[in-house]
């Protein structure tokens, strides 16, 4: 099963876009992020940060695809949850997504695309 989102940003010319990743509960996720189907970032495990290759300019009209695994790692919760931050264009922008496994050491993906404008 998968949780997804999809959602637009405005870049701005001249400026460097940030992604930030927050794996909530505790629990284990691993990262990989394609911009333009190229890979960006591969296996980045836990919470992270990334500069995106280029600037605002070069971003538009691309596609940011986040694939994210958590694994419920913790007897006390079921829920999962990421997330995902972006700054650096026309305003910030936070979005979260949880969602709870069915059982105990269950995984859920969680798959975002952001179109760049």
């Amino acid at each position: 099963m998968a949780s997804t989102y999809s959602a637009s940003y405005r870049v701005k010319e001249g400026e460097k876009v940030t992604l930030s990743i927050a794996i909530g509960y505790g629990q284990l996720g691993a990262t990989r992020v394609l911009l333009d189907h190229e890979v960006v970032a591969d296996k980045q495990e836990g919470d992270f940060e990334l500069v995106l290759p280029g600037d605002g300019e070069d971003l538009r009209d691309k596609v940011l695809r986040i694939d994210t695994l958590v694994t419920d790692r913790h007897r006390a919760t079921n829920f999962t949850a990421v997330t995902y931050g972006l700054s650096g264009g026309a305003r910030e922008f936070e979005h979260k997504i949880e969602t709870k496994v069915m059982a105990e050491g269950k995984s859920e993906w969680y798959l975002v695309e952001v179109n760049f404008y």
